[in-house]
């Protein structure tokens, strides 16, 4: 059913006290009541809540066209000024991310071990803290049995298991077999998974500010002002959000790496674009800055994924 075209319109009368009112009224003058009607339709509520928490209304379209069309163009205006039009940085970034994760979230994960009659091999994976391999059809057969079965919590169990797989038994051994086996119950990985989402999403709040950073300093001779370096970073780190969220619900209907591989190729050029707008520089120059950034930020996203990664399998 469609909105009522009349829902907003205000009162002649105050429904509170009684007092003649003029259209024009914001508020009754005796009560200070407001004067608006509140019989209002979904979508009109909707709107002004949208509105109200997030300031997303006709400006949400503007950010969003000026941030995915035309890279570098929301930045370059912000920074100069140009920024009650649209929503705020921190505020779309956040909210990108937020539905990011929360997609990531609801993704399902691959079983760590298949079944292990349909395999020549069994590979316990916890993301190269703890590797191994089993190549002999009956021994694949016996260690899938021996990973199901085995309780985390029995010592003896677990000592019996890494000195059947040749690794003698200490407390390092015994504490990643554990958690090994924790992570090979679904309802466990999904909190070592809730654990690692919640603890890269802040990561990438502070690698935000690293890429500004590395940014200040490769265009500090074109532009010294830190603040505007930030700006820049916000805007790319919520369009690789945007994309990479567009990855995931396309994977849902056709998953292609070629579509990933894609991803990636239009952030490339995405920077580079952005670069070239925001600091009024050649082609040649912002693809140099851009392959500069890109390895200098690989590396350290590298390091930072590895420590997140670490930090998330030993405390959950």
């Amino acid at each position: 059913m469609k909105d009522n075209p009349s829902s907003d319109s205000t009162n002649t009368t105050c429904p509170n006290c009684g007092t003649e009112l003029k259209t024009s009224d914001n508020y009754c003058s005796e009560c200070g009541q407001q004067n608006r009607s509140l019989q209002v339709g979904f979508w009109s509520l909707t709107k002004e809540f949208l509105s109200n928490n997030f300031n997303f209304d006709t400006k949400l379209g503007r950010t969003i066209s000026a941030l995915l069309l035309h890279p570098g163009t929301l930045t370059k205006d912000f920074n100069s000024g140009k920024r009650a039009q649209f929503v705020r940085p921190l505020q779309m970034y956040f909210f990108v991310s937020f539905v990011f994760f929360l997609l990531l979230g609801l993704t399902p994960d691959e079983p760590l071990i298949g079944d292990p009659s349909n395999m020549n091999t069994i590979e316990l994976k916890t993301d190269s803290l703890l590797e191994i391999q089993v190549t002999d059809q009956a021994s694949v057969l016996h260690m899938g049995d021996l990973f199901r079965n085995i309780d985390p919590k029995d010592m003896d169990s677990v000592d019996s298991l890494l000195t059947e797989l040749g690794v003698i038994p200490d407390g390092i051994s015994r504490e990643l077999c554990i958690r090994a086996l924790r992570i090979i119950n679904p309802e466990e990985r999904k909190q070592m998974m809730a654990e690692l989402h919640n603890n890269l999403s802040i990561a990438m709040f502070f690698l935000m500010l690293l890429f500004a950073a590395l940014l200040w300093i490769s265009v500090y001779r074109t532009n010294p002002f830190f603040f505007d370096s930030i700006i820049f970073s916000i805007h790319f780190h919520t369009v690789v959000f945007v994309l990479l969220t567009a990855d995931i619900l396309i994977g849902i209907v056709y998953s292609n790496e070629a579509i990933t591989t894609l991803i990636y190729v239009l952030l490339v050029v995405y920077l580079m674009a952005s670069l070239k707008k925001v600091y009024n520089l050649t082609w040649l120059r912002s693809f140099s800055r851009m392959i500069l950034l890109s390895l200098t930020y690989l590396f350290s996203f590298s390091l930072v994924w590895l420590v997140v990664l670490a930090f998330s399998f030993m405390v959950f």
